[in-house]
């Protein structure tokens, strides 16, 4: 377990690393804008924010195999449950005298638009891609950690609103552009959101019905016959998007052994 300086655990560094990611950072020095933060971090569990130079040395003291791995299963885990799917298909050509009404062709493009979307979301909507370090090892680590922030927030986002695809240069001030207040009364503790754009109440009525259903499976992970809560997430995504009920649950994950807190 690596310990910074100031005895900042990993769950703060890695904690800091993730915000720094959903606010589009591009350098180290950008960390120094969220450790006035008062209320993100808690709500991951940290104690704190740290400082850029903790993050940079923490990145360098990870052994660069080791990282890559435990990065690279995490990775495999957040799609894995979304390739076992039966209704997934590899489209390579799009032949435009198929017998269907232009309607049906159209969204055909629109799904072939959508993979090249992702490219260019990695390339340019994400932050920690737009630089380099004096070594490879924190760039490869960096692109990994923005690869799996981004499969994270994508799935998020989906789950959020299912009819549609969201990409990140909206998604992101659309549901986190925000002004937060964290209360505690009486042993609750109450978090307040200010929107900071027109479109406050639909993009409350989006993070207030995934708070439900995250808390409805957090009740009953225990009873669910899934390996993990976030493969019955994949699977509600998987459903509500194609509308094909999974006749069977999707295959358990691979196994791995995620880092200490």
């Amino acid at each position: 377990m690596y310990r910074g300086p100031h005895r900042s655990t990993n769950r703060d560094i890695l904690g800091t690393w993730l915000l720094s990611v959903l606010s589009g950072h591009r350098r180290y020095a950008h960390i120094t804008t969220i450790r006035a933060d008062g209320v993100s971090p808690d709500l991951l569990g940290m104690t704190q924010a740290v400082s850029e130079d903790t993050v940079r040395r923490a990145l360098d003291a990870v052994e660069d195999t080791a990282g890559a791995d435990w990065l690279q299963a995490h990775l495999d885990a957040s799609v894995h449950p979304l390739l076992s799917a039966p209704w997934l298909l590899d489209v390579d050509v799009l032949v435009t005298d198929l017998p269907h009404a232009v309607l049906t062709l159209a969204q055909l493009y629109r799904d072939r638009a959508d993979t090249e979307n992702a490219f260019d979301e990695l390339k340019n909507q994400w932050g920690w891609g737009g630089f380099t370090t004096q070594d490879i090892k924190r760039c490869r680590l960096s692109a990994r950690g923005v690869a799996l922030a981004y499969n994270w927030w994508s799935l998020f986002v989906r789950l959020a609103n299912p009819k549609a695809r969201l990409e990140a240069i909206t998604s992101r001030p659309f549901l986190l552009a925000g002004v937060a207040r964290k209360t505690s009364h009486a042993g609750q503790q109450h978090l307040t959101i200010a929107p900071m754009h027109g479109k406050g109440t639909q993009a409350m009525r989006l993070l207030t019905q995934v708070s439900h259903l995250l808390k409805e499976w957090k009740s009953i992970a225990e009873r669910l016959p899934l390996k993990s809560v976030w493969q019955y997430v994949c699977e509600r995504i998987a459903t509500r998007v194609t509308g094909y009920n999974w006749p069977t649950p999707p295959k358990p994950l691979p196994s791995f052994c995620p880092a200490s807190p």
